[in-house]
């Protein structure tokens, strides 16, 4: 009987890592990572495109301001141009540095779920091949670890 439910389990688990592994194709022919580097490309190329045409308005209206200027008047408006000019390249890159940083951190999560994955379906399979007491006895020996830990830090 416990033979019989070891193989029942064996089966139910294969089926759920080839879910896991069909669930990152797509149906289409590209793959996921395909994907995102589209959508990374298309990003990039917007806010470039948007950076590009802010800097190109605040030069057009520096120059506007510089040609009806007059004096002192021009250093003032030469400042604000640059000033404007500088406050969009400083925006645009503080916002590609948070953006890299978070891929980094996305990336690193995913990276720790799989392990984290692959280690509890390592576990199953070692459960699967030993008898039910050591199972039980390591569960018991997990849990007062765990609320060792929980002591040390409530201290």
């Amino acid at each position: 009987m416990e033979r019989g439910q070891r193989t029942e389990r064996e089966r139910g688990r294969s089926q759920q890592e080839q879910t896991r592994e069909g669930e990152g194709q797509s149906g289409n022919g590209s793959s996921p990572a395909a994907t995102e580097r589209l959508s990374a490309l298309i990003q990039n190329a917007g806010a470039a495109l948007t950076i590009a045409l802010a800097l190109l308005f605040s030069f057009i209206v520096a120059l506007v301001a510089l040609a009806g200027a007059e004096g002192e008047g021009r250093v003032t408006v030469a400042t604000a141009a640059f000033s404007a000019i500088g406050t969009i390249a400083g925006t645009y890159s503080g916002l590609r540095l948070g953006a890299h940083g978070k891929e980094q951190a996305e990336r690193g999560r995913d990276e720790a779920e799989q392990a984290r994955q692959e280690s509890e379906l390592v576990v199953e399979r070692i459960a699967t091949k030993v008898g039910e007491e050591p199972v039980k006895q390591a569960q018991g020996e997990v849990r007062e670890r765990i609320a060792d830990r929980a002591a040390e830090a409530g201290r």
